[in-house]
């Protein structure tokens, strides 16, 4: 068996693979209107440039399944397996030469019926109820690659290792610690497991923790306001992590809290940090100018604020 990345030639076979795998296995999820919006996404070639393509070929040669990737929203446009060699562990492996090939971190896709149980097997969960788009049937679903959890003694090592990083201190206060040391990470973990209201959740990848999304409530008059603050670690950064671990921890939080508004502030020069923020549906209510000093100068921060109300909406 061989598996790799296709050219523009071997992608017209895939296409065609997929189409007599679709009519072949689908049946139940689509009538003649459903098949014609398959057809018209399999021959529309705007949308056949943004994916990325990989087969599977038997010892003959012959591709005998296939793997379309949009890349710019980690979207798992087509996936087929020739039916006589289904439940060889030909799909999984595509599946991970293509992961391996470009790390997604979090991936969705719109899986037909029949498959929803292969697809839970690799890791994706179902969003919701199967969808009916014009006689066309799927059940939209998300693998994620991390997950949140509380701290642990045991995360010393791993916490130590990856917030020693300059490059992370630059964008927070100096109360964080550098260099960062075992004792501060044993410290802070102490910390954080000593608090009755979750407010400190680690990110997980591949067993080791990698980060961190904290929550600051206010006190007074605005206790019912948190300052949410968050680090990952930098081989993890640009793949979409971040935002998605702050959806995540703002779900949580905001089901065991009576806090109303979360808001964060950031400095002028971590346009990362702002554009995961708006992705979550954060919105910049003003910039603070010259508000905070760090590393010997002075610098505008932009705030940030997003209401549990327009959260739930979204």
């Amino acid at each position: 068996m061989e598996i790799r990345e296709l050219d523009k030639t071997e992608q017209k076979q895939a296409i065609a693979l997929a189409l007599d795998v679709f009519i072949a296995c689908g049946k139940a999820d689509y009538d003649e209107e459903g098949l014609g919006i398959f057809m018209s996404f399999i021959n529309d070639e705007t949308h056949l440039r943004e994916l990325t393509f990989w087969g599977a070929f038997d010892v003959s040669g012959t591709l005998v399944g296939m793997l379309a990737m949009r890349e710019k929203d980690h979207h798992l446009s087509m996936f087929f397996i020739h039916p006589p060699y289904h439940r060889k562990g030909i799909g999984r492996a595509l599946f991970d030469f293509a992961m391996q090939e470009h790390p997604y971190w979090n991936i969705t896709v719109n899986s037909s019926t029949y498959a929803v149980p292969f697809y839970q097997s690799l890791g994706f969960s179902p969003l919701g109820d199967s969808c009916n788009y014009h006689g066309l049937v799927s059940v939209p679903m998300k693998r994620c690659f991390f997950r949140l959890r509380a701290w642990q003694e045991s995360d010393v090592r791993s916490l130590a290792r990856y917030l020693n990083n300059k490059r992370i201190w630059d964008n927070c206060r100096d109360r964080l610690p550098y260099p960062y040391t075992d004792e501060d990470a044993r410290s802070f973990i102490s910390y954080a497991m000593s608090q009755q209201e979750p407010c400190e959740y680690c990110i997980e990848i591949n067993g080791e923790a990698v980060g961190n999304i904290g929550f600051m409530r206010g006190t007074d008059v605005e206790r019912f306001n948190a300052e949410v603050g968050y680090w990952l670690a930098e081989p993890f950064w640009n793949q979409g992590i971040a935002s998605e671990a702050l959806r995540e921890a703002l779900r949580r939080y905001w089901a065991v809290t009576d806090v109303i508004r979360v808001f964060a502030n950031v400095y002028e020069s971590n346009i990362a940090s702002m554009r995961v923020l708006e992705k979550v549906g954060f919105h910049k209510v003003g910039i603070f100018h010259k508000a905070c000093f760090k590393n010997s100068r002075f610098v505008d921060v932009h705030s940030f604020e997003l209401l549990k109300e327009d959260f739930m909406k979204s």
